[in-house]
């Protein structure tokens, strides 16, 4: 049913209805007699007001775009939950998409056609700010306050891309992966462990970031691995490490003590899980480092060394933002992770 239609039925004229339908019938000097009759009808006939068109006609929109942009990790879906609760105590409008690298630019359109009133970036991909720039999404951010959650710090050319982001009105919050990585190879300097595997997605990273290469050196061999398809293993990350087992192996040399770089702590409990089952010794003969420090890691059967992600303290920084005014300065949030050492490793805390 169309305006047109409900408002002949209803016998008022499109006008008054509309006014009614967005809240403004105060305004209009409409009676609270004719506002409650309509109503009625309105819910009686079942009409649904377009929303697009509704949200045009506000004046005001408080409503947030949220914007979920790449993969659904660990630390991704705790910071959501913190997210969440936000939204939902404070009563707090939110206009949720989920969308790949590809389409970024027409979700954002889409958001500010719906007159959105802030938009937050959850990201997981490294090459972001690149985006942005290269396929002009820039123009289209400059309109009202945008945050970038889990932006990666630590590329060469990000100091550049940084303050083009910044100078447009964008506010980016995450913490230097290269950092910590750089602190926990340097715990590893003296540790008995001589063979380095690396998840290849990591090692590409570290070596085109500020990363100080001279730690890889800290081992005699140093080994990538590209581990299996999360879907082909129906995105189960503890299926991944067993598969990744199987293929390292045979890599793994009786003679030289390793240590496995992965990028989640399932991902190295099922590595774990299928090397002990080989009788390969934790941490004495290879020791594993996970991501994400899970609630349940330190419960595993052989306790997973794993890098923290600062969720807290990012989430507690887009609140703040969320809750700054509009005409707040765009700023860098770099909150600085933890390495938890646990019983997967033998290691030099620094």
């Amino acid at each position: 049913m169309s305006m047109e239609e409900l408002a002949g039925e209803i016998n008022i004229s499109r006008q008054t209805l509309s006014s009614i339908i967005n809240g403004t019938w105060k305004e209009k000097r409409i009676s609270k007699a004719t506002y409650n009759k309509t109503m009625a009808l309105i819910e009686q006939f079942g009409y649904v007001p377009h929303s697009s068109a509704r949200q045009l006609s506000k004046t005001k929109n408080d409503t947030i775009g949220l914007i979920y942009h790449g993969n659904f990790f660990s630390h991704i879906s705790k910071a959501v939950q913190y997210l969440n609760n936000y939204f939902y105590t404070e009563k707090v409008p939110v206009n949720l998409k989920m969308t790949s690298s590809l389409a970024l630019k027409e979700t954002i359109k889409e958001l500010l056609g719906n007159r959105v009133s802030k938009i937050i970036i959850i990201n997981t991909f490294d090459n972001l700010a690149e985006r942005i720039i290269e396929e002009n999404i820039l123009p289209f951010l400059q309109n009202i306050p945008v945050i970038i959650y889990n932006y990666h710090f630590d590329y060469e050319k990000d100091k550049e891309h940084r303050n083009i982001l910044l100078r447009h009105g964008i506010s980016l919050i995450g913490f230097s992966r290269a950092k910590i990585y750089t602190r926990f190879f340097s715990a590893l300097r003296n540790s008995p462990y001589t063979s380095l595997f690396i998840d290849e997605s990591i090692h590409y990273r570290l070596i085109n970031s500020n990363f100080p290469k001279e730690r890889f050196s800290f081992f005699k061999h140093l080994h990538t691995y590209q581990q299996a398809n999360m879907e082909e293993k129906e995105f189960d990350e503890f299926l991944v490490g067993e598969s990744l087992g199987k293929q390292l192996l045979p890599k793994l040399a009786v003679h030289e003590k390793s240590v496995i770089v992965t990028d989640s702590d399932m991902i190295a409990e099922g590595l774990a899980n299928f090397l002990t089952n080989k009788g390969i010794d934790i941490p004495g003969q290879v020791g594993l480092l996970g991501f994400d420090n899970l609630n349940a890691t330190k419960y595993f059967k052989i306790p997973i060394s794993t890098i923290e992600v600062p969720i807290k303290e990012m989430i507690a920084n887009v609140i703040w933002l969320l809750k700054s005014p509009k005409s707040t300065e765009a700023r860098n949030f770099i909150s600085g992770s933890n390495i938890i050492y646990r019983k997967s490793l033998i290691f030099n805390k620094l």
